[in-house]
């Protein structure tokens, strides 16, 4: 009994395999199939024009922040009043915004400071720092 089982198995196996093979494209119509010889088609302009609606994640993180300062900053703050509140800004912004906060302050704390002082709207500071496009 057991060289028949074996035998069944040895045949079965390769059919097996064949079936579940990543590259059989037996199980596609020829609609699904790429076309070899056709190119790419590019996106239609209303998706393009998303495209250019979207915010950059940086611009986002950017805006939070000095919402977020500017929203606990005094009138008369001073420049420590300002680092002060940027080195505690990050705990307080969006969880998602945080790893992206702390690199940023990391590298262009001193321009934050100064986009502070100069006390335009958070899109402005934002701009200038070229976080955002405008």
């Amino acid at each position: 009994m057991r060289p028949v089982i074996l035998l069944c198995l040895l045949l079965a196996i390769p059919a097996l395999v064949q079936c579940y093979s990543p590259d059989n494209d037996d199980d596609k119509s020829d609609d699904d199939k790429p076309d070899v010889d056709q190119p790419d088609v590019d996106k239609p302009d209303e998706d393009k024009d998303k495209d250019k609606d979207k915010v950059p994640f940086r611009c986002l993180v950017c805006k939070s922040i000095m919402e977020n300062v500017k929203s606990k900053l005094s009138d008369n703050a001073t420049k420590g009043d300002m680092y002060h509140r940027l080195n505690h800004v990050c705990r307080s912004v969006r969880w998602r915004y945080k790893k992206s906060c702390k690199s940023m302050l990391r590298r262009d704390k001193k321009k934050f400071v100064a986009e502070l002082s100069k006390g335009g709207s958070p899109a402005k500071a934002c701009t200038a720092l070229r976080y955002c496009k405008s």
